[in-house]
């Protein structure tokens, strides 16, 4: 159950006696966030953390996974319930315990007791420029659920990748149903529910969610073929860009080549001209001395 933001529950004494967990998260990454109070029973549906809009804890990071994480209340050791997170993301989750400078990267797939004072960092793998998203959780003190007098105390440990079969289902019946979107050519970012709808209402995959669901897993889905159709598109239009700026370089540098050529070619006609210019007047100087010299001898 998820309470309204900022708002204390106001049952949240009788939720814990009942067998709830009351926390509180705040985003320490930003400097506004406000507090987020949630409460857990172990039949609620899991409080889940990602970038898509349909989570419960929405982080806009670049690395964050439209799906990242899910928080559940499951049994500790003493029987009671206690804070459990998921990581189900590709670039990791990571766990700060109180008062503690390190972290410790989750097991994916693994139920991990989440300890009061604790915080996630999500991601924790970043990528360049990219930010992080820092959870800290404030966790009501645990108390055993209460169960009728004589009843056996609850599962002492809670197992790997531990889940309600309703859960479980539920992730089954997404990953099939984004299976069966990535399977279809016809599909693409330009692409709109209706069309969907006509083109695979006939196959089992497309029950294997509810209507909320099926509407958000291919809203997610369109969304990122349109932003990698847009990289493509940037990527290419970047390559050209770069194409043009290296064909004008290697056309001035040709231009340059060309005119120092012209330059070099003109200074040498000018200097064969000179060279030729100074033999014709030399040669012609000579006969005219001669001539001179005879004419002085004869008389």
């Amino acid at each position: 159950e998820v309470l309204p933001e900022g708002i204390p529950p106001a049952d949240s004494a009788a939720m814990v006696a009942e067998g709830a967990v009351s926390f509180t998260v705040t985003d320490e990454s930003i400097d506004s966030s406000a507090p987020r109070k949630f409460a857990l029973r172990h039949d609620s549906t899991a409080v889940r953390i990602g970038r898509s809009p349909g989570n419960d804890l929405v982080l806009d990071h670049r690395g964050v996974s439209q799906f990242h994480a899910e928080l559940r209340a499951l049994p500790g050791e003493d029987g009671a319930l206690a804070l459990h997170v998921r990581d189900l993301s590709q670039n990791g989750t990571g766990l700060q315990r109180s008062g503690s400078k390190v972290h410790e990267s989750l097991t994916k797939g693994t139920d991990t007791l989440l300890p009061g004072g604790a915080a996630l960092l999500v991601p924790l793998r970043l990528k360049p420029d990219a930010k992080r998203g820092l959870l800290r959780f404030d966790i009501e003190a645990a108390r055993a659920s209460s169960s009728p007098p004589g009843s056996p105390p609850a599962a002492a440990k809670s197992s790997p990748a531990r889940s309600d079969g309703s859960d479980q289902d539920a992730d089954q019946g997404r990953q099939r149903f984004v299976e069966l979107l990535l399977k279809t050519r016809e599909i693409g970012a330009g692409s709109t529910f209706k069309d969907a709808e006509a083109l695979l209402s006939s196959e089992a995959a497309w029950d294997a969610v509810d209507e909320a669901t099926r509407r958000e897993c291919f809203t997610i889905f369109v969304d990122a073929l349109g932003n990698s159709s847009k990289k493509k598109k940037k990527k290419k239009k970047d390559k050209e860009k770069e194409k043009t700026k290296d064909s004008d370089k290697g056309k001035k540098h040709r231009h340059t080549e060309e005119e120092d050529k012209g330059k070099k070619h003109k200074r040498d006609k000018a200097s064969r001209a000179s060279r030729s210019r100074g033999r014709s007047d030399s040669s012609s100087g000579r006969p005219r001395r001669r001539h001179r010299a005879r004419g002085r001898s004869a008389s």
